[in-house]
């Protein structure tokens, strides 16, 4: 799936390896062949990279994930770094980009409850 409604920024890393910046809360970096290989979430509260990492492991959203000192969103202090992370779910954030991603959490967890 590629994103090119959305603008990016992409660096080039080592190999032919590239780092596409989505948001400057977002990131992802693929391999040569364009294939994502981790997802960068950048938080500047080390309490809500905590919040949307049990989200993510939670529910399963990732395969795995740490958090750390931001490396790759040079915006943020914390970033999670995070494997196996779906299209839809970087769809929806994109799609909603003026939200914090603490705020795409409440707004997540609010339509699972809603009453059918």
């Amino acid at each position: 799936m590629t994103y090119s409604k959305y603008q990016s920024k992409v660096v080039p890393l080592e190999n032919n390896w590239r780092l596409n910046c989505l948001l400057p809360t977002l990131a992802t970096i693929t391999n040569p062949k364009g294939e994502r290989h981790t997802t960068y979430f950048g938080f500047n509260n080390y309490q809500e990279a905590q919040v949307f990492y049990q989200y993510l492991t939670q529910n399963r959203l990732c395969s795995r994930a740490i958090i750390r000192r931001s490396q790759r969103l040079s915006s943020c202090i914390y970033e999670i770094k995070a494997w196996g992370v779906g299209s839809n779910l970087l769809v929806r954030i994109l799609n909603q980009q003026d939200l914090p991603l603490s705020d795409f959490i409440n707004q997540e967890v609010q339509v699972s409850v809603a009453p059918n």
